[in-house]
């Protein structure tokens, strides 16, 4: 799958916006949620593209593709989190997520010492089975899955 990056693009977890500099050399239509104050502030200084503490602030436009690097783990409210991207992405849109695998080798490698738990920050873990099953439930199909080098 080929994507057109010079379509709207939305980056949730944007941080301090060194994606969104990236993506500015590169004209890419974006905007960016980032719920930390201080990182969000510091996106802003950065870049003039659209950065957002919360999803729920975003124009009702489509996305073509939608970007979470290690954010799932994190949001409260899953299963309403994801039909709230499901409703933000066009019906042919892509959403590109990150999360870590607690079935992963180094899951099991490191055992309950594995970085990944980090709770209370990680509210949730995810195998690929259950990654599936979540957005079965919103009718939306992955597609591929990658593991991360030394994941």
């Amino acid at each position: 799958m080929i994507l057109n990056w010079q379509k709207n693009h939305f980056w949730i977890g944007c941080g301090t916006g060194d994606f969104l500099v990236g993506a500015k050399k590169r004209d890419w239509k974006l905007s960016g949620v980032e719920p930390n104050a201080n990182a969000r502030k510091r996106a802003q200084q950065k870049t003039s593209h659209k950065i957002v503490e919360d999803i729920s602030e975003l124009d009702l436009c489509k996305y073509d593709v939608i970007t979470l690097w290690h954010v799932l783990e994190h949001v409260p409210n899953l299963t309403e989190y994801i039909s709230q991207l499901k409703q933000l992405l066009k019906p042919e849109g892509v959403l590109l997520i990150a999360v870590p695998n607690y079935k992963s080798y180094d899951a099991r490698y490191y055992g309950k010492f594995w970085a990944a738990y980090d709770v209370p920050r990680h509210l949730w873990h995810f195998s690929k089975k259950s990654i599936k099953g979540l957005f079965e439930k919103e009718k939306m199909e992955v597609v591929k899955i990658h593991p991360m080098l030394f994941d």
